[in-house]
């Protein structure tokens, strides 16, 4: 069950990161309105940091999940580190297949302002729950697959004490 624990060690570095980055988004709009920040990335440096191709940060954009992404006079796109940050969190939550509607949701709320905590909550736990029910799922396919893989242990096994397995 090596498996299992790793899967709820990654869990809860992504709980973690997505609260305090669910609270640095909050903060974001009043942080960029001076300009930018000292960290300005163009979206090709931002994507090595984050380990995204450029293509899928356009798409998220235009699928308006970076809404505080700025431009530069020539239009194109500037990062700062809280836009990192943000970016960081949609990866985290795609790793565990939440919908891009529903983070679109989360988006949306989260520029309504702080008085929609609980709504936001709420998609994440609703989210949380199928993650744990498929969680259930892979640990009933692990446990078959080590039944599996110890029926043709014991299979081996036996072949070699009574000398049925052929000679390579």
């Amino acid at each position: 069950m090596q498996e299992r624990g790793c899967f709820l060690k990654r869990e809860k570095i992504c709980k973690r990161k997505i609260r305090y980055l669910t609270i640095a988004f909050i903060q974001h709009k009043d942080i960029n309105e001076g300009g930018y920040n000292k960290m300005a990335f163009r979206i090709r440096e931002a994507a090595t940091k984050v380990g995204l191709p450029t293509h899928t940060i356009r798409y998220y954009e235009q699928e308006g999940l970076l809404p505080f992404v700025k431009r530069d006079e020539n239009g194109n796109r500037i990062f700062d580190e809280k836009d990192l940050e943000w970016l960081e969190l949609i990866l985290c939550s795609r790793k565990t297949d939440i919908p891009l509607s529903e983070l679109r949701k989360v988006v949306e709320l989260t520029k309504e302002g702080g008085y929609t905590f609980s709504l936001r909550k709420q998609i994440y736990e609703k989210h949380k729950e199928k993650i744990m029910e498929k969680q259930r799922e892979l640990d009933k396919v692990y446990r078959e697959i080590e039944s599996k893989i110890q029926y043709y242990d014991d299979l081996e096994k036996k072949y070699q004490e009574e000398n049925l397995l052929p000679r390579v």
